[in-house]
């Protein structure tokens, strides 16, 4: 099963999940069966999305993509919103995420929504929203852990202590850069 877990939150398509499942000598799945157990994974997702956040959070960014899914008896285009911040010691962390329908095409390019455009496009069409943010959800938790995981700072502490500053100063709240370019 966790075999099926793990090939499901990486893309793979159900066609090699079952190609993969045969080579190590077991019966082939099918693609209502790798639904099924990956619906399993709705927990660590719901589990993460729900976690207290107990820090402060300086910066924060809304990214968006889109996937197809299936609703009400038809295919639809779903915006997917992710959040990610950066904490007061300079580390990303994924925070949250949505999808709904949405009116435009605009994208925002980001490394983090080119890799759940891969893995939704193995998919091809979602059977679901649920299903979508199940594995767009593992993606994530999956980014989030790097990030954590990674001794590497995202933002410095010196740019982070400027925005405190400026914050606590009554300024407006701009990116350092910004500031220093204008300086």
């Amino acid at each position: 099963m966790c075999v099926i877990q793990e090939a499901y939150v990486h893309g793979v398509s159900t066609r090699k999940v079952s190609d993969l499942l045969k080579a190590m000598g077991l019966e082939g799945i099918s693609k209502s069966e790798v639904s099924r157990i990956s619906q399993t994974l709705d927990e660590q997702v719901e589990s993460f999305w729900t976690r207290p956040l107990n820090q402060r959070y300086p910066y924060l960014w809304l990214d968006a993509t889109y996937v197809k899914v299936w609703e009400a008896g038809r295919v639809v285009s779903n915006a997917v919103v992710v959040a990610y911040v950066v904490n007061d010691e300079g580390y990303r962390e994924v925070i949250g995420v949505s999808i709904g329908a949405s009116e435009t095409e605009a994208f925002c390019p980001e490394r983090l929504n080119k890799e759940i455009k891969r893995r939704s496009d193995v998919v091809g069409i979602f059977p679901n929203p649920a299903a979508a943010i199940r594995l767009i959800g593992m993606v994530l938790v999956e980014q989030n852990d790097e990030w954590i995981a990674r001794s590497k700072r995202y933002m410095s502490l010196e740019s982070l202590e400027a925005f405190k500053l400026r914050v606590l100063d009554g300024g407006t709240p701009a990116l350092p850069a910004a500031t220093e370019k204008a300086a």
